[in-house]
């Protein structure tokens, strides 16, 4: 099982640094411009977790994480608070549509010269030499594990902690996919 992140073009860690250093080697053409790099495919998410079991060998499903183990399983591996009060907000609005507006973009071939890479690619380099990947008992013991020790942990109070952090507080907030305004700039 997977998360269910929403519809998305998600690009490739290479993809990006290679745009970025493109960027830098000749910066005056792009002064004042905004880029937004993808893969080359927009996918729902049971298609990505099909491609990712076709890699692995075995059946993955996309399903919908609640917000609330979501975060205890971010807490269970150790992820910064910080960082998982906003990684909420990023899944919120993937989940509501935000990743898919005008994707995909050109912009790895404008820019670098090359198709950006598709997601079978992508996550081939990432789970090729993975020894998490492989199906074993230890593995398996390795991963109820990990669903024991999520199962388990208390789940962060968000609410409190970002008002500790004196994080802003916005009201009348909206998924991007809903402003009128964010979508016309975008």
């Amino acid at each position: 099982m997977m998360p269910d992140f929403g519809t998305n073009a998600p690009p490739s860690n290479e993809d990006i640094g290679l745009t970025v250093a493109q960027i830098l080697k000749n910066p005056e053409p792009h002064i004042g411009k905004t880029y937004r790099v993808t893969s080359r495919e927009l996918l729902k998410p049971q298609e990505m977790a099909d491609i990712v079991g076709k890699i692995v060998g075995h059946k993955i499903r996309a399903d919908v994480l609640p917000e609330s183990m979501l975060l205890k399983m971010l807490r269970s591996y150790g992820f910064p608070q910080r960082d998982a009060s906003q990684v909420i907000h990023y899944v919120k609005d993937g989940h509501n549509g935000g990743f898919a507006i005008n994707a995909p973009t050109t912009t790895v071939q404008d820019i670098v010269g090359k198709p950006a890479d598709d997601f079978e690619t992508i996550t081939r380099r990432y789970l090729k030499n993975n020894p998490m990947v492989k199906q074993s008992l230890l593995n398996k013991l390795r991963t109820m594990g990990i669903m024991m020790k999520a199962t388990t942990t208390s789940k962060w109070n968000m609410a409190k902690f970002e008002k500790e952090q004196e994080f802003p507080v916005f009201k009348n907030m909206m998924p991007s996919n809903d402003s009128e305004e964010w979508k016309s700039e975008h």
